[in-house]
């Protein structure tokens, strides 16, 4: 059977909308082979004209057939209908669900769910700091993954995803709030211009393990519940503790589309799903699997974020490994310790003995 050559196989197609569109031209090549000969020698068609028509072909069957886009073998972005989940957890979707601009209004429902009692009216804008940008992501692997916005009241808000729970997170959860809430005063500026500062933080791990509430709202306050001042506060949000299967709030609802949304399926939606808002964040996700960058970014990120798991889980089983050796040590030191004081009452009761002996006999050979 006649080559068509190595020039059909290194053709360079469309590889900005399909990185792998060559692959799918490739395999279709030994069912095409036939008619290559037969166009060759009868209708005496050019390769490079044959070629032409067969990128068209495979241009046509990429676009009208889905199913075979979509099969994992042809290394597709695959969608997230055909069983790809995405998880609203992973920071650079996260970000691009309420740090977007194009989702402006999904943070404005946001905040306006988990601050309800807070604020003196419902926001109808905010400003947003640092909106999303997939570049960063890409870029940076240590970029701020945090959502930040402020009103028209110049009120200051913080959201923050945490995936892993760790020592000292408590801290770093406090020290973000009041670092934010400090950078507001400008060289000339007074404490009268302070404005109130909200923080939540969702958190995909049990932080408070003795408590089995799944919300929490830490003010400044005194020993009667009194606040010091109405400058905000923080808010935890433990999503493995929400279990609700019937949803009675807003509040709800958002919980449980960060802790189930990497299972939803963007056809046949569950009730709660049905929401203007959640119907647009998980068109959000879908996103994720349809644009080839982002699909990548979001691998790339949970790729990282499963590293630094990882290397969190080894360091605190290193950490529990050398407590325990010292623990041992120190165990081991004071049992010691014990034994030696032990030896040397022994040997202290060994030499009275011997001096009560000696004194018997002196005394016995006096009175001899």
């Amino acid at each position: 059977m006649e080559s068509m050559g190595s020039d059909w196989i290194d053709l360079q197609l469309n590889s900005t909308a399909y990185p792998t569109y060559e692959r799918y031209v490739r395999c279709i090549s030994d069912s095409v082979m036939p008619l290559w000969v037969i166009c060759r020698r009868r209708y005496r068609l050019s390769g490079l004209r044959f070629k032409i028509i067969m990128c068209f072909v495979a241009n046509l069957l990429l676009k009208s057939d889905k199913a075979f886009y979509n099969h994992p073998s042809f290394g597709l972005p695959h969608h997230h209908t055909c069983n790809t989940p995405f998880d609203p957890k992973i920071d650079c979707v996260f970000k691009a669900l309420l740090g977007s601009d194009e989702n402006r209004n999904l943070l404005i429902h946001f905040l306006n769910t988990f601050l309800a009692q807070e604020l003196s009216e419902p926001l109808v804008w905010v400003d947003i700091l640092n909106p999303y940008n997939d570049k960063e992501f890409l870029s940076d692997k240590l970029s701020i993954v945090d959502v930040k916005a402020k009103d028209h009241h110049e009120q200051l808000y913080q959201i923050e995803i945490q995936l892993s729970n760790y020592g000292h997170l408590p801290s770093r959860i406090v020290y973000n709030w009041a670092d934010i809430y400090s950078q507001q005063l400008k060289s000339g500026q007074d404490y009268s211009q302070l404005k109130p500062t909200y923080s939540i933080w969702l958190l995909a791990e049990n932080l408070l393990i003795e408590d089995a509430d799944y919300t929490h709202h830490y003010k400044l306050r005194d020993d009667q519940g009194r606040s010091i001042n109405q400058h905000g506060g923080i808010w935890l949000l433990e999503l493995n503790k929400f279990n609700a299967s019937h949803i009675d709030s807003e509040e709800q609802r958002w919980l449980k589309f960060f802790k189930e949304g990497e299972q939803l399926n963007d056809i046949a939606l569950p009730d709660w799903m049905t929401t203007q808002e959640m119907k647009q964040a998980m068109n959000t996700l879908s996103t994720f699997s349809e644009k080839e960058v982002q699909y990548h970014q979001y691998q790339a990120r949970q790729e990282y974020l499963r590293e630094q798991r990882t290397i969190q889980l080894e360091l605190e089983q290193t950490s529990k490994a050398l407590l325990a050796e010292r623990q041992e040590k120190q165990l081991a030191m004071k049992e010691k310790q014990v034994a030696m004081k032990e030896k040397q009452v022994a040997l202290q009761e060994k030499e009275t003995a011997l001096a009560e002996i000696e004194r018997l006999k002196a005394l016995l050979a006096k009175q001899q």
